[in-house]
């Protein structure tokens, strides 16, 4: 019940103040989530991917990626086992009769016979982004070629969009199991053309998050108590960046 004077009239209104209290808390809860949203905002990948230094105050403490040097957080074979194991697999020689190392030696054998190359055809510079889209998209389907025997199938033109950002993102491939994202890729037809694909996977990862934030199921949320780890990797032309 509300009560006030207006001029020289009492006027009392009535109303469900648990309907009202709750109405209220739920609506500036929305308003709030949107607020913070807006405040700590970036923008999709492929932007970010160019101009991410502008941008530094705001992801700095959130996207520990090196950028700039001392954005770091701890060391990366503490944060989860599968960093820890990697890095020493990483570091221990191969058994050359294994039928893992000679995938893996075929693999890298075709990458560094088949990334030096172009990729271009007839016609490319007369559509400056058709052509680096059309490279690109040959650039990933002979990687994907090239890799096919140590690495599973990724799903190309991954959608991320989530209620937890202001913009969503098309991945060029992401490594899943059971719905949840295992690794990203982020591929450039050539060093330089559209910006740092490394940044543009950071951000990536971080829509991804919060993508997965928005279900419920069980291995979903197993994923995100375990800290969501991720292989992150990215082309860029001939090169692929540690």
């Amino acid at each position: 019940m509300l009560v006030f004077h207006h001029r020289r009239h009492l006027i009392i209104i009535y109303f469900d103040e648990g309907f009202q209290f709750r109405s209220f808390n739920k609506q500036f809860e929305s308003f709030s989530s949107l607020q913070k949203a807006k405040l700590f905002a970036l923008p999709a990948p492929s932007e970010f991917a160019k101009n991410w230094s502008q941008h530094e105050s705001v992801f700095r403490d959130r996207l520990l990626c090196h950028r700039p040097p001392d954005s770091r957080g701890l060391p990366l074979c503490t944060l989860h086992d599968a960093f820890r194991r990697y890095l020493i697999t990483l570091r221990k020689p191969f058994s050359g009769t294994s039928p893992f190392a000679i995938a893996a030696l075929e693999s890298a054998t075709q990458l560094c016979l088949s990334m030096g190359q172009s990729f271009s055809s007839k016609g490319d510079d007369t559509l400056a982004q058709q052509s680096r889209d059309n490279k690109e998209h040959t650039r990933i389907l002979k990687f994907d070629d090239c890799v096919r025997g140590i690495l599973g199938g990724f799903n190309k033109s991954v959608v991320l969009r989530t209620s937890h950002d202001l913009v969503s993102d098309i991945v060029d491939g992401a490594l899943s199991e059971q719905g949840v994202p295992l690794s990203l890729r982020e591929m450039k037809a050539e060093p330089g053309a559209s910006g740092d694909p490394y940044m543009q996977v950071v951000r990536s990862y971080d829509l991804a998050v919060k993508t997965l934030r928005d279900k419920d199921d069980t291995a979903t949320q197993y994923f995100l108590a375990q800290g969501a780890p991720m292989f992150l990797f990215c082309v860029s032309g001939e090169f692929l960046p540690d």
